[in-house]
């Protein structure tokens, strides 16, 4: 079964992440497809809102924490990883909107933050438990204070503390809080908002709002990755 499910209707994507048997958890190849989704995504020039939702009863639980005791995860992985979430969020062209409802949980919570705009349901919650495995979360470490301010980011990664909805729209995890019914309708409607305004120049860094809008972080993502200056900068 597909782990990721791409349907294309330009000027819109919808993403869904397809593993509900385990609250859409990440293993080796969910991140396989999930990357190579994502580059298709860059490459189209005709979409210009893309929509993430998860299948079954949540959004995404994080790491398959099944797979990583059987040692199918491996260091390489996690990179991996960091390498897929950056894909999306570079996706200058294109506004990434998530729709969440259920658990959003380790590598959700950090994909979420990677992309435009989060609108959760009301029965949504939220957290960031890899300091529980013993594992570092990654760059979820930066970009939480970057969108919450440093007290509450730190909060969710250094203590995993779990956040309902309501919470994580007075924290700005969220931009939106909707009941479960209204989901798609909200997605449609933010899809709408996005889709009003004038198709962003194609030209370079950093020369685009979204572009500008990374740039403005103290620390370039890029650093993070590679250790050094960002190629390109």
């Amino acid at each position: 079964m597909e782990r990721i499910i791409l349907e294309k209707t330009p000027p819109i994507a919808r993403l869904t992440f397809n593993r509900p048997e385990v609250f859409n958890a990440t293993d080796l190849p969910f991140v396989k497809e999930l990357q190579a989704t994502g580059k298709t995504l860059a490459k189209e020039k005709n979409i210009r809102v893309v929509l993430v939702t998860g299948a079954g009863r949540g959004f995404c639980s994080g790491i398959d924490l099944k797979a990583l005791s059987r040692n199918e995860i491996k260091p390489s992985w996690f990179r991996q990883w960091e390498d897929t979430v950056r894909t999306f969020e570079t996706l200058y062209d294109k506004a990434v909107i998530c729709g969440i409802h259920g658990a959003c949980i380790g590598g959700g919570l950090q994909f979420t933050l990677a992309c435009d705009m989060r609108i959760a349901t009301e029965d949504a919650f939220f957290s960031l438990t890899a300091v529980r495995h013993s594992i570092i979360p990654g760059l979820g470490t930066f970009r939480l204070p970057h969108a919450l301010g440093l007290n509450h980011g730190k909060l969710l990664a250094l203590v995993a503390t779990r956040i309902n909805a309501r919470q994580a729209l007075e924290w700005g995890v969220v931009d939106k809080v909707v009941k479960a019914e209204e989901l798609d309708a909200a997605l449609n409607e933010a899809a709408e908002m996005f889709l009003q305004n004038a198709h962003p120049l194609p030209c370079r860094l950093p020369q685009r709002p979204k572009d500008l809008s990374h740039l403005a972080r103290p620390r370039p993502v890029e650093r993070g990755l590679f250790g050094g200056t960002p190629p390109g900068l």
